[in-house]
């Protein structure tokens, strides 16, 4: 809550209350489910997605940036954990039929009903870092 006073304060010289943020928050939360339904059930369909997931801070806890995504469309959901139970709960890898393009963190290869590509960048990283070394 901090954070969001501290931005609009910045932005407009001035920020509502914790009450009217709080209740702003549930409104658009509101607001967004029917959009956030329609984007998980493309992701679901598309023939390839990228999976990835980013580490971020929540009251000074580590929790998860889990990210699905092709070049038009992207879904983002936030969970305390990384593995196969934080993307679970982005309700589209348990769905997902075609080809999942992530790094080669074992945790996605839980999910059998889809097939695995991994991701050049990683390896192109990966093989720079031996050939570095």
């Amino acid at each position: 809550m901090a954070r969001i006073t501290e931005l609009l304060t910045a932005l407009y010289g001035d920020a509502p209350s914790e009450p009217v943020i709080l209740a702003a928050m549930r409104q658009l939360a509101k607001q967004t489910q029917g959009s956030l339904a329609r984007i998980r059930q493309q992701l679901i369909a598309a023939p390839v997605v990228h999976f990835d997931e980013s580490g971020l801070r929540v009251a000074e806890r580590l929790w998860w940036l889990h990210a699905a995504s092709t070049e038009k469309l992207t879904h983002y959901h936030v969970h305390a954990k990384r593995g196969h139970i934080g993307m679970r709960a982005g309700e589209i890898l348990p769905h997902y039929k075609g080809v999942a393009l992530h790094d080669y963190w074992r945790s996605y290869l839980k999910f059998s009903d889809c097939q695995h590509s991994f991701c050049n960048v990683h390896h192109l990283r990966d093989l720079s870092f031996i050939v570095e070394q």
